[in-house]
């Protein structure tokens, strides 16, 4: 009687295991079905099921821009930008090219320090006048700009009223009021017309910062993310900067994450200040409360 017995023991955990593997495999459809049937979370997972990516403060950079009518001639034109994935933002403030900072044993504007010494000093320059970490530079002519602004698809901007006038080469130029398409070479008009060159210091910053932040704002959204490797090859191609392949290609993630966001993600800030003559050249000096919202704003220098 013993064999029967064990035959029958054996029989039973043949047949518990089975059942139970028949039970997983009940339980596990359930769950498949379920799945399909539960909405996703996209804020929270990707397409491919993965969590979505979120930037961390290594993908934070401090850019300073500078551009002018092109490579021989001091920049006319300088800003402090803040690619800010982490927060979701990016930063920017206008700098006026007769902002005074020192360098070493040399203190002067930052046209006059470019003069001096190039963008390595201008860098430094607004490192010191601010205490903030300047990590690449981007200094561009004209002709670049307006190429890279007619790669993204040029700029919607709200043109106040018609001008004409003539430009350093004695064309006629000719902008139309009201809300416009301007392609590079549009903006540039613009940047030389009456709108712009017969304005205060203060508010020809403010035109600048409007422009840059209407060309963020428009632009940099999910439809250029296809493009960003050309677009990128572009900038290091016909731009001088110290950006390399190799800061991009980490921020890829981050920039693809800003790029999808759909509300406001550019904000910029008008820099505090006061400007004075000394010996026939105008100096600006930016208030304490300028450059504590500079010191905000950026990356501060390490101790």
């Amino acid at each position: 009687m013993a064999q029967p017995k064990y035959i029958g023991m054996k029989a039973f955990f043949v047949a518990f295991l089975f059942s139970m593997a028949v039970l997983g495999l009940i339980s596990s459809g359930i769950v498949a079905l379920t799945g399909l049937f539960t909405p996703v979370d996209s804020s929270q997972q990707s397409v491919a099921g993965e969590p979505e990516y979120q930037p961390v403060s290594a993908d934070n950079l401090t850019v300073l821009l500078m551009c002018g009518k092109d490579d021989i001639n001091t920049p006319d034109y300088f800003t402090l930008l803040r690619f800010c994935p982490e927060e979701r933002i990016i930063r920017f403030v206008p700098l006026p090219p007769e902002l005074e900072a020192t360098v070493n044993i040399k203190t002067g504007t930052l046209s006059q320090l470019y003069e001096y010494g190039g963008v390595d000093m201008v860098c430094a320059g607004v490192q010191n006048a601010f205490f903030i970490q300047v990590d690449r530079y981007i200094k561009c002519n004209e002709k670049a700009l307006a190429d890279l602004i007619d790669q993204v698809g040029g700029i919607e901007y709200q043109v106040e009223r018609t001008v004409e006038y003539k430009d350093d080469m004695g064309e006629s130029v000719r902008l139309v009021e009201g809300l416009q398409l301007l392609g590079g070479n549009k903006v540039v008009d613009y940047w030389h017309s009456p709108l712009m060159v017969e304005l205060s210091e203060e508010a020809r910053l403010k035109k600048q910062a409007a422009f840059l932040e209407a060309g963020l704002e428009q632009r940099f959204s999910e439809g250029i993310l296809s493009r960003t490797d050309d677009l990128f090859d572009q900038l290091s191609n016909s731009m001088q900067t110290n950006l390399t392949n190799y800061d991009y290609t980490v921020r890829k993630e981050a920039i693809r994450f800003l790029a999808r966001i759909k509300e406001e993600k550019v904000t910029c800030q008008q820099l505090a200040g006061s400007y004075r003559e000394e010996k026939k050249t105008k100096i600006f000096t930016p208030s304490s409360e300028g450059k504590a919202m500079v010191q905000g704003w950026f990356e501060a220098l390490e101790e």
